[in-house]
């Protein structure tokens, strides 16, 4: 799952929060007693480019007006992590799309997420022989925001923020690792002391544990300790996450029961070498079989395998 699945993920988990965060002037013409339909599948047949191209990260919320009747808006926001040539032309082409589909008023929010500090497009111009169009719609620049805001917000959508701006900096090399690492447990604690819905709290820890991906394997283990330990959870499966998708962006996932039985098919000779060293490693520092093989759910004869190939000890299970 990429990042701008991520945000993707969590608009929807966290919509009044969202709404509350873009839109607090206008709240009060929502009628949020009714719920709130996100009409992705629309989205979608409406910009199959975005799908092509392996990016589909808007989203469409249909949202009721206070008053009576069947009142309606749309509300478009998309999340831009990098520089994209004509951009305004192509939030104009969205735009018209969505009108000429829905007749309905739109809004648009383009929320930046990329380490360029002035990239920031938010109006598409066009003019010829007298006919004129201008399509502007309000931005969201994260690097631009005060990081001590954010921290001492009570608006819970204000920690996506903030773990994205550290994320941000981290690819900026403005912040180190460890430094990171710290303040992202920081603000787990700080959320999981706060008394609100354990539902909501729960999902926005499990975006920041995933946003933030740490390039030093000691780092990424001492976070899940720390996630572990806030949590209060006693077994290491909290780790699982992140080696899981490891895993599976080196492509052991798909097929790797059948890869392990059959010898080890050509192609994924590369990624198994990787399973290897983490299984070994995890070993080392103390992980049952059992709980090895739980964390890349596998049975515990495809991780004795590893174990044999290696000539590894399995010792005490």
């Amino acid at each position: 799952m990429t990042n701008d699945e991520l945000w993707k993920g969590i608009i929807e988990d966290l919509d009044i929060e969202f709404l509350t965060k873009f839109f607090p002037n206008d709240l009060h013409f929502f009628d949020l007693t009714k719920p709130i339909i996100f009409l992705d599948k629309e989205l979608s047949q409406l910009m199959p480019e975005s799908e092509d191209s392996g990016r589909n990260i808007d989203k469409l919320l249909q949202i009721s007006l206070k008053g009576g009747g069947k009142r309606l808006i749309l509300i478009h926001p998309e999340v831009q992590g990098y520089r994209h040539e004509n951009y305004e032309e192509r939030e104009f082409i969205y735009y018209y799309r969505l009108f000429d589909r829905f007749k309905l008023p739109i809004a648009t929010l383009v929320i930046f997420t990329d380490i360029d500090p002035n990239y920031e497009p938010n109006c598409y111009y066009f003019n010829f022989m007298g006919t004129e169009v201008q399509y502007k719609y309000p931005t969201y620049k994260v690097l631009k925001q005060s990081p001590k805001t954010l921290a001492n917000s009570e608006n819970l959508f204000d920690a996506v923020i903030l773990a994205t701006y550290w994320a941000i900096k981290l690819k900026r090399k403005e912040l180190t690792e460890e430094t990171v690492l710290d303040l992202k447990t920081d603000l787990m604690r700080r959320l999981l002391e706060k008394n609100v819905d354990k539902t909501r709290i729960r999902k926005l820890l499990r975006f920041i544990k995933a946003y933030i991906r740490f390039a030093k394997p000691e780092i990424n283990l001492k976070f899940e300790q720390n996630y572990q330990q806030l949590l209060k959870i006693d077994s290491p499966m909290g780790v699982d996450e992140i080696l899981r998708r490891q895993a599976k962006e080196e492509g052991m996932a798909i097929g790797l029961e059948e890869g392990m039985e059959k010898g080890m098919e050509k192609g994924m000779e590369k990624g198994l070498e990787k399973l290897r060293i983490a299984i070994v490693n995890l070993r080392g520092k103390g992980f049952s079989l059992e709980e090895i093989a739980d964390i890349f759910a596998l049975r515990k004869e495809q991780v004795s395998v590893f174990f044999k190939e290696l000539d590894v000890d399995l010792g005490n299970r």
